[in-house]
């Protein structure tokens, strides 16, 4: 299963600098972000990879119940990292932490949920 807004990196891939900005979701049925380094029946390579600097900008989530959200890394050296949440609105008001973005974290570093300022 998956999500709206989704990276899956499997094999060795380093992604970097992701950015999904200006988005509206109708809807969201299992996940809304789904962002994982795993190792799966397409990996074909024994390294697992990274994903860093993903940004989520004025994103828009119209309708409820909005699914939560998963980041996850592979293990302590293969990290979900630099994640920024950024002007994110659930049906229920905006997102300003991991309960109200319904976000679930794990091996992940630097995940940041907020507004801009200015």
């Amino acid at each position: 299963s998956g999500g709206v807004l989704t990276i899956h990196a499997g094999d060795r891939a380093a992604i970097s600098n992701v950015r999904y900005e200006d988005i509206r979701v109708r809807e969201a049925r299992e996940k809304l972000v789904d962002i994982k380094i795993s190792r799966d029946r397409y990996s074909r390579d024994h390294d697992r990879g990274a994903v860093r600097g993903v940004v989520f900008r004025d994103v828009r989530v119209l309708s409820a119940p909005c699914p939560p959200s998963l980041l996850q890394g592979f293990d302590g050296d293969h990290l979900v990292e630099d994640v920024t949440f950024e002007n994110v609105t659930m049906p229920d008001g905006p997102a300003v932490d991991f309960e109200s973005l319904r976000l679930i974290a794990e091996k992940t570093r630097s995940v940041r949920i907020g507004s801009t300022t200015g």
